[in-house]
């Protein structure tokens, strides 16, 4: 009989499913984490799923950089750049796994943001012909960066993080921009410019957050966002078709329906007059509107 760890140590021994494997590759890894969240694989050791995989969890692939989180987190600023410049490894031994990544439907909403940011900036400069913007927790700010090379653009930004790893990152990045971008190290919290902005943007952070955190966040947001400004919150779905994938590699997050995110604004004080959700078209990112 046939169990999760020896479909996936067949696989790791093929160098990586074949596309006419993904379906049940996908099964398996649902049914793995199903064992160790049971604590089945406990006795052979914390080093298990890395004996297992060999080299394919480790930093040669997407998923091994995802799983290994050389930044603190898996969704960190270099991996999400690696995924926007398509990244796939040199190794041919190991090219199974990042074409498999790269079906995934996660990295297609990663993708999709940056067109969805651009278009969300050209409804706002519509409106403001100076507006100004907060982009928390904005990693790379790779979005910005695209944006600013691409538009005649009056808009301000400001970039928080609270890694400085990725500030100094996205400040290479932004080098051309300057006049236009500033960086900020820290949390929601730290910042104290009431109606400041026009537009606040955050796709990275609220995944990251417990119910509790996810309102004391939005309440200092609220505060921070002009009248006739709006707020973008990207929080993964829980339909996401990735989830299993995600939950292998240790990629922890808080993924929340379209009635939950509603829920959760109208604890803050949100009316639901004010309020709509778009979905991205992979299904894995629920983008927040809130119109102030």
């Amino acid at each position: 009989m046939m169990t999760p760890v020896n479909d996936m140590y067949g696989l790791v021994q093929a160098g990586g499913p074949e596309p006419e494997q993904y379906e049940a590759l996908n099964h398996t890894l649902g049914a793995f984490n199903l064992l160790e969240s049971r604590g089945d694989f406990d006795h052979y050791g914390p080093d298990f799923k890395e004996d297992l995989m060999g080299k394919s969890l480790t930093f040669d692939t997407m998923q091994g950089f995802a799983y290994r989180k050389p930044h603190g987190h898996s969704g960190d600023f270099e991996l999400i750049e690696r995924i926007c410049g398509d990244y796939k490894t040199s190794d041919q031994n190991l090219k199974k796994w990042d074409e498999f990544w790269n079906q995934q439907a996660f990295v297609q909403a990663i993708q999709n943001s940056q067109q969805y940011f651009k278009q969300t900036m050209q409804e706002v400069e519509l409106d403001s012909t100076h507006a100004k913007v907060l982009n928390v927790a904005s990693g790379s700010s790779r979005s910005v960066a695209n944006y600013l090379t691409g538009a005649n653009s009056n808009a301000s930004f400001l970039c928080m993080d609270n890694n400085w790893k990725a500030l100094d990152y996205a400040r290479l990045l932004c080098r051309n921009e300057l006049q236009q971008v500033q960086f900020q190290h820290g949390n929601v919290s730290d910042l104290n410019t009431p109606n400041q902005y026009n537009l606040v943007w955050s796709e990275g952070l609220f995944d990251y957050l417990n119910d509790e955190l996810f309102k004391i966040n939005l309440k200092k947001l609220l505060t921070q966002t002009q009248k006739g400004g709006r707020i973008v919150i990207g929080n993964l779905s829980t339909t996401n078709p990735s989830q299993s994938y995600m939950d292998f590699l240790q990629w922890h997050v808080n993924p929340r329906s379209e009635a939950h995110l509603y829920y959760l604004a109208s604890c803050c004080g949100v009316q639901r007059a004010k309020m709509n959700i778009v979905k991205d078209p992979s299904g894995v990112n629920l983008f927040l509107h809130i119109a102030r």
